[in-house]
Order: structure tokens, then sequence, then C-alpha cells
């Protein structure tokens, strides 16, 4: 059997710390493995084993580290700055990412307190994300017919969640009920899934909902970047919002 990217991924990157938290908090560690062992940095990190669980009752198996690879997705684009440059494909961005942690030896994202602090907003994002499933009618979340997530949407819809809250942490909960009309209306009108999903359709998509979500509950997502940046030594909400293709005239 072929390895898949992200057993390759598991396997090269796998002295990276940030690499073996992923694979924990995607709930794909093994059943028998101790958090302090796997990724200590994780100990003691508020809603991290949940975050697992809901990317499985999304629909998210644990065949192949489907679960890491969602999860991987939704950091890179979080945090991957490329600097004006095209976005490359899902798991070439996740690979940078990875790959900037593994060469820089004083990267922010060795340090175990940031990996934590990390891993507690995207927890708490995944939270409010799951927590408010009247945005997400099941037209947008996949085919219509089961409530299971499609990974474009889940990883739009995510992210744009997560730099809300990077923006405005203290009264997210209140922006989300105040506009929950608004973003589900968009979910059905207007962030349908395109029909070709080649890698520059893909962010292109993904941006546009993230964008969307965030513009949608009034928060600034200039200043969400800047709160990233300084948080965990890179954005990749600028390169992200950059990846959306001009509209055909």
């Amino acid at each position: 059997m072929h390895l898949n990217a992200e057993e390759i991924r598991n396997a090269v990157y796998h002295d990276v710390e940030l690499t073996r938290a992923i694979l924990v908090a995607a709930g794909d560690a093994s059943s028998r493995s101790n958090v302090e062992d796997v990724a200590p940095s994780l100990v003691g990190v508020p809603g991290v084993d949940a975050l697992g669980q809901t990317l499985a009752e999304y629909g998210f198996g644990e065949a192949r580290y489907r679960r890491t690879k969602v999860l991987g997705w939704i950091l890179s684009a979080l945090l991957n700055d490329t600097r004006g440059k095209l976005l490359p494909s899902t798991a070439r961005h996740t690979d940078l990412l990875l790959g900037q942690v593994q060469e820089q030896e004083h990267h922010p994202l060795r340090e175990p307190g940031r990996i934590a602090d990390l891993f507690e907003w995207v927890a708490r994002a995944g939270d409010l994300h799951a927590g408010h499933e009247e945005l997400w009618p099941d037209n947008f979340r996949g085919d219509g017919k089961t409530s299971k997530w499609q990974d474009l949407q889940l990883v739009g819809s995510f992210v744009g969640i997560a730099i809300a809250v990077a923006g405005s942490p203290e009264d997210i909960e209140d922006r989300i009920e105040s506009h929950a009309d608004e973003i589900r209306k968009a979910a059905l009108q207007q962030w349908s899934r395109p029909k070709k999903t080649q890698t520059r359709t893909q962010w292109d998509y993904i941006a546009r909902i993230a964008r969307g979500i965030v513009e949608t509950l009034e928060v600034d997502i200039t200043a969400a970047s800047d709160a990233i940046r300084a948080r965990f030594g890179s954005s990749g909400v600028d390169s992200l919002i950059g990846s959306i293709l001009p509209k055909a005239e």
C-alpha cells in the first residue's frame, strides 16, 4: 500500500511537537498513547479532547488520518504566510508550515506554551462551530442528504470562526447569536460548493466563506490577522484572503 500524504507527513515531521499535537488533537493518536508522551504541550489544554470528537461527529473517520488532514489544513490556513505567492495544494501548504517549524530553531511554534495557546484557541473555535448548528444547514455542509460535512465547507467555516475568535474573543458568542440568521442565509444562498475543485478554486471557496463569516460578525479581519501574528509569529489570513479570485464580469 502506498502511503498517503498524511502518513508521509507524520513520518517526515514526527520530530516536530506541532505535528504530534495535531495528531493528538485530531483524535488520531493511538488510544494506548499518553498525551504526556506524544504531545506534552497539550496536557491540561481545555477543549482538546472535544476537538477530535467533533471531527468524528462531523463524519471524518479514523482511517488513514483523515481528521489529522483536516486539522492540519485548518491550521496552515490560519498560520502559513506565503508572502504574496499563490497558495499551493492543501497538502503542500501544511508541509510548508511544519517544515518551517522543523527548520527554524527559534520558531515560535516550537515553544510548548505557544502550542498550548494555539490549540486552546482552535479548540474554542471548534466548540463554537459545533455549538451553533443553526448556522450550518445540511445543504451547505454536504449533499443535503445527511449532516456529514465535506472538507471544503468545514475548513472554510471553521477558519472563519477561528479568525473571528482571534479578532474579538470577549464578545464572540454575542456576535454569533446576533448574526446567526445572516450567516445561515449566506451558507444557503452564497456559499455553494464549486463544481471544479482545483487548487485555486478550492482556496477561493474556502477564503470566501471565511471572509464572509468574519465580515458578517463585524470583526476587523486585519486586526484579527495582526492578533494571530502577534501570538504565533505568523498569520495566514492575508495569504488566504489574497487567494480570492476576481469575479467574472
